[in-house]
């Protein structure tokens, strides 16, 4: 006699029933009335990192930038004339490599200005300029002086701005003499300019020994550095000795010729 057994009803589940059950996907259901939890947002610490990450990139970004236009673009255009100013004592020297010209910073440790004066202007415009940038006093006139210690044929005119001003050429032109000190003038330099169609040459004497920032053949500009006022060779005191001569030769008065070149 065979008997046959009916599964029961209702929950029952069969073996592979709740197999299929496991292995399927379960998907969660909520309420109606609460969501489902989402992604917290970043925490202000969080976001504080990440704004100065942003920063230090954009930092870097900058310094590199800086970098490339700084050193490297102006290395690659020989056209544009470059510089480099040297402090200490150095002697002026061409740099080995593309067109470098270096120039050397005043000597420290002076008081450079410390005496002005109404004595004059420059004119920013004109191609003559005086050989301070600003009005100085004037201690010494051109011509016939009665004192002690100097010539009574006084060939030039005396400028006092204090010792340790500096000194700017008057004009473009060439080196042709220094003394580095040398004889009664001292340290000094000449400069040979062509002017309105006349060769003019201008002298910068006494000045502060270490102050020279040229030798002769130098290619000099308009307002570039000499040296500073001293009180070398034959002098009484720290002034500069400024003569103006026409042909390299004729002394004539310096302070009319720059009223006339300058305009001021």
């Amino acid at each position: 006699m065979t008997s046959h057994h009916q599964a029961p009803k209702g929950n029952y589940q069969s073996r592979r029933e709740r197999h299929t059950a496991l292995a399927a996907p379960q998907r969660v259901r909520f309420p109606a009335w609460k969501s489902p939890p989402t992604k917290a947002p970043p925490t202000r610490a969080v976001s504080a990192r990440l704004a100065v990450l942003n920063l230090k990139a954009v930092v870097a970004f900058v310094a590199i930038s800086l970098l490339l236009t700084t050193y490297l673009l102006p290395a690659y255009a020989p056209s544009v004339l470059q510089s480099l100013s040297v402090t200490g004592n150095f002697a002026p020297e061409q740099a080995p490599r593309d067109q470098y010209l270096v120039t050397r910073t005043t000597l420290a440790g002076y008081q450079p200005f410390e005496h002005l004066a109404d004595t004059f202007a420059n004119n920013p415009n004109s191609s003559v300029q005086w050989p301070f940038a600003v009005g100085v006093p004037v201690s010494s006139w051109f011509g016939y002086r009665s004192c002690a210690g100097c010539s009574s044929d006084h060939q030039g005119i005396d400028f006092n701005p204090g010792e340790g001003t500096p000194i700017q050429a008057i004009a473009d032109g060439i080196v042709t003499e220094v003394g580095n000190p040398n004889g009664s003038f001292g340290v000094y330099a000449r400069i040979s300019h062509q002017i309105d169609g006349q060769n003019i040459t201008s002298l910068y004497a006494h000045m502060l020994e270490g102050s020279l920032a040229l030798e002769v053949g130098d290619t000099v500009d308009k307002g570039q550095l000499v040296g500073q006022v001293g009180n070398s060779g034959q002098s009484t005191g720290a002034h500069l000795h400024f003569g103006i001569y026409l042909d390299g030769v004729t002394a004539i008065d310096p302070y009319a010729w720059l009223k006339e070149k300058v305009g001021s």
